[in-house]
């Protein structure tokens, strides 16, 4: 599918709506681009608005007493003067992100009547100088001609200002006549059509005096009054006003010298609405209840009808012509635009009553309300009517150059319009701005839309269109006099949020450019081009190829080639000599290349594997990259030793040698199982064993350990034991060993109690049983440590003086503790007794008998037969 979103149009509206689903046809092709509020605050108005062939939006207005608006210091005015209120024009860039200048417009001295300074028209010339109009009711007034200050009263009067191109000077600045303002607001009061749902006497007034240019850029400023003194030249075409309420119409010169001035009406009340100005001619719309209208043609007038006026240019005043129309009721009209492509001239209006003549209806009930009038160029009649909708009050019209007309309009709650699919908004809450474009014979809706988004977005509204941008591309910009905080507005502008203040909206219309895709003669090879049928084609080409490579700045056509199958969106940004930038996109299926497939998509390889195997499918050969990592980097299933995480790629030939890639992403892991050292514990005693090396640690066997699995585990052996470990990282794993040697208690036996005399000694013995773990570097301690040579060794002296048991403690090399003791006997006092002396015969014996000790010795040993006994 093709996308084109077409090149910036900007049309300025001030607009209120209500959104309906109705029949429309030949959509345009319009997108919503920027919105913005203009200050913060709801203390700001918005009048009118125009636009320069660059895209620059023009706009003038007023500000309320107590509000502010954010001027530019290098301005004619950057500071308010004061009073009821001040006037306000504003350069805004087309993309609505700042001004790029603003400033007050008005006077400091109060009059009786209440003191307003307020604009309510804009012009631009070709050199970018700007042209104003608008009421003063204060005698500060700048103004480049002395004397208009003598026109000052109890009164408002006209000016017209002529302000250069940057903001910083003004050029000219008159006050060409009294208004009235009060008195003429009344009457407008007492005809409800345009005034119902307005936000006071500023609003109703936004549409008074009307400003255009000529090529020459002089000025024409049509405004009304029931002035009878309004300044009228010599030669004009009526010197005396007719009625209450009169028009007047003023032509200055490029120096801002009046060319002429005079009144136009009859016996009735003549409003003016619209001025515009094409091909030598100005037009002029407005409301007249008389029946003696100069030149008139067409209908006869009652209470209310509308009329379309033309002059020739020139330095006299010169009417051509007048045509009425309207219905039984009391009608009235507002904007007016020249329409090239039919010769016409477009009008909106409202219709009083349901007999106003018409040729269209947009929806089956709308018969009577909004309308749009095509009166002849030669005012000889109407060329068609359209009825808008009952509830649909239209202020502005401008015109393409294929002579499609686009409204600006404001909507009361019960009303609808014909909705779009390109719309901003599509429900009308309780009254809305909005815009509509037709075609050409007014029969079809073009374009259709709210611009509000809350309750009562009612006001004035202004648009500008323009189709002279360097491309010629039409711009469309709509200006909303009043708008909710609720209003959609877009990123990045002045001013994305207010509590309610005026807004712009700029809207962009498409290009005539068209993307062209073809397929080449090689492997996924394609051909795009853009083809332009627009006045000027693009300066630049910014290619994305949708497949993750690089952008290309190009030429209208350029060859890309992709490397795999699969739904790519290409695109191209083109930008035009303007600066001026349109977006093209198409969806295309690529499907030259043979489908490769690596398998498994992920691997996790472990470096105690001997390798990975891989395979490919899909293809007639094969190359695997990078070839380092492979045995045979050209085999379908080759083995690969990679030794990091990395991505191997396979490139797949067909039989045609069209080729496509496809990658296995591979993981690496490394185990390396280390455990505590082996040790040797004594029995019945515990020992920490610790692992690592992988994420999972698995023991055996299970005997004497607390836990079979972790990275820290007890074990409690009952004999010496070797434990496996192994550690594991999902499929990688390594294994070690660590042994437990179990020592038991070593056997200790003491010598045999001994008996010793006062002030005598004995030598204390152990001996150790066991083998030799049991009795490795055993320790020795004898207690109580009195009278011992050295309680730590195995055989100390005793020399106690009293009996005493000593306890010997034996500790082998492994912390296996084995005691006993012994008791040594110290005896005070020794009575020995013998046998009495005695005489014997020689040869034969006699015995002899010894008492009281333990142990006896007999000396001399001579002549006995045991001398130990």
């Amino acid at each position: 599918m093709l996308k084109v979103i077409r090149y910036t149009t900007i049309l300025f509206i001030n607009i209120i709506l209500i959104s309906d689903t109705s029949i429309c046809q030949q959509n345009e092709n319009i997108t919503y681009k920027h919105g913005s509020y203009l200050s913060y605050a709801n203390l700001a108005f918005l009048s009118n608005i125009t636009m320069d062939n660059n895209g620059n939006i023009y706009g003038v207005g007023g500000i309320r007493l107590g509000g502010s608006f954010p001027t530019s210091s290098g301005s004619f005015q950057p500071n308010p003067a004061g009073g009821h209120s001040d006037g306000i024009v504003f350069k805004m860039n087309s993309t609505l992100t700042g001004f790029v200048w603003s400033s007050y417009v008005g006077g400091n001295s109060l009059s009786l009547t209440g003191g307003v300074d307020k604009v309510t028209s804009v012009a631009v010339n070709t050199s970018g100088e700007v042209f104003i109009a608008g009421l003063t009711e204060y005698s500060s007034f700048p103004t480049t001609v002395p004397s208009d200050t003598l026109l000052y009263g109890d009164t408002a009067l006209c000016f017209v200002m002529k302000i250069s191109a940057d903001g910083s000077q003004i050029l000219y600045s008159r006050l060409i006549g009294k208004v009235d303002r009060a008195d003429f607001e009344l009457s407008l009061t007492n005809f409800p059509i345009y005034t119902m749902g307005s936000t006071g006497t500023d609003d109703i007034c936004n549409h008074l005096p009307y400003l255009t240019l000529n090529p020459q850029g002089e000025a024409y400023v049509l405004a009304g009054t029931i002035s009878p003194t309004f300044q009228v030249t010599s030669g004009a075409y009526q010197t005396t006003k007719n009625s209450a309420t009169d028009l007047t119409l003023t032509k200055l010169s490029t120096t801002g010298n009046i060319v002429y001035s005079t009144y136009i009406g009859g016996n009735g009340a003549d409003i003016p609405r619209g001025l515009a100005y094409n091909n030598n001619k100005l037009y002029i719309s407005g409301r007249t209840s008389s029946t003696n209208f100069p030149l008139a043609s067409g209908k006869s007038v009652d209470a209310g009808d509308c009329f379309v006026m033309a002059w020739n240019d020139g330095s006299v005043p010169t009417p051509i012509g007048t045509y009425i129309y309207g219905s039984s009721g009391i009608d009235d009209c507002a904007g007016i635009a020249y329409n090239n492509a039919r010769n016409s001239i477009n009008v909106v209006g409202m219709a009083g009553s349901t007999s106003l003549p018409y040729t269209n209806q947009l929806q089956a009930t709308a018969n009577m309300g909004g309308f749009l009038m095509s009166v002849k160029g030669d005012l000889s009649g109407v060329d068609y009517c359209t009825m808008l909708g009952n509830a649909v009050r239209p202020y502005s019209v401008k015109v393409r150059n294929n002579g499609e007309p686009y409204i600006g309009f404001d909507i009361m709650t019960s009303g609808s319009i014909p909705i779009t699919p390109n719309a901003v908004t599509t429900v009308n809450i309780q009254g809305e701005y909005g815009v509509l474009g037709l075609s050409s014979d007014g029969a079809k809706v073009r374009f259709g839309t709210y611009l509000g988004n809350q309750f009562n977005d009612y006001g004035t509204c202004s648009i500008a269109l323009n189709e002279k941008s360097p491309c010629n591309f039409f711009r469309l910009v709509a200006g909303l006099n009043h708008s909710s905080s609720a209003f959609p507005t877009t990123s990045g502008v002045l001013q994305a949020s207010s509590l309610s203040s005026p807004v712009l909206t700029v809207f962009q219309s498409a290009s005539n450019d068209t993307l062209i895709v073809t397929q080449g003669s090689t492997c996924g090879e394609y051909k795009f081009r853009v083809e332009s049928r627009n006045d000027c084609p693009p300066t630049q080409y910014l290619w994305n190829f949708g497949d993750g490579t690089q952008t290309v700045v190009g030429k209208d056509t350029i060859t890309h080639k992709y490397n795999k199958n699969g739904s790519f969106l290409p695109n191209v940004q083109v930008t035009l000599p303007g600066g001026e930038s349109g977006y093209m996109e198409k969806t295309i299926v690529v499907q030259s290349q043979p489908t490769i497939k690596a398998s498994p998509n992920v691997l996790y390889y472990c470096t105690k594997q001997n390798g990975l195997q891989l395979s490919a499918s899909g293809g007639v050969r094969y190359e695997w990259s990078p070839g380092a990592v492979f045995s045979d980097s050209t085999k379908q299933n080759p083995i690969a030793k990679p030794t990091k995480n990395m991505w191997l790629y396979v490139r797949g030939y067909d039989a045609n040698g069209c080729f496509a890639t496809d990658s296995v992403q591979v993981y690496v892991t490394s185990v390396t199982a280390t455990a505590s050292s082996d040790t040797i514990v004594c029995k019945g005693t515990s020992v920490t064993l610790n692992a690592s090396g992988g994420a999972e640690v698995k023991w055996s066997p299970a005997t004497g350990l607390n836990k079979p699995t972790g990275k820290s585990v007890i074990a409690t052996p009952t004999e010496t034991t070797t434990y496996q470990v192994i550690v594991g990282d999902g499929d990688c794993k390594d294994t070690t060993h660590v042994t437990i040697s179990v020592s038991n208690k070593p056997k200790v036996t003491l010598n045999p109690a001994p008996v010793i005399c006062t002030g005598g000694n004995v030598q204390l013995g152990a001996a150790l049983e066991g083998n030799y773990i049991d009795t490795l570097a055993s320790t020795y301690l004898w207690t109580p440590n009195i009278n011992l040579s050295n309680p730590n060794i195995k055989n100390p002296v005793a020399t106690p003086t009293k009996t005493t048991r000593y306890k010997c403690t034996v500790i082998n090399k492994y912390g296996c503790t084995i005691t006993d003791s012994v008791e040594v006997k110290v005896q005070n006092n020794l009575k020995i007794q013998l046998s009495a002396d005695t005489s014997v015969c020689a040869g034969f014996g006699v015995l002899l008998k010894a008492s009281g000790g333990a142990n006896y010795t007999w000396y001399p040993p001579d002549y006995l037969d045991n001398p130990n006994s």
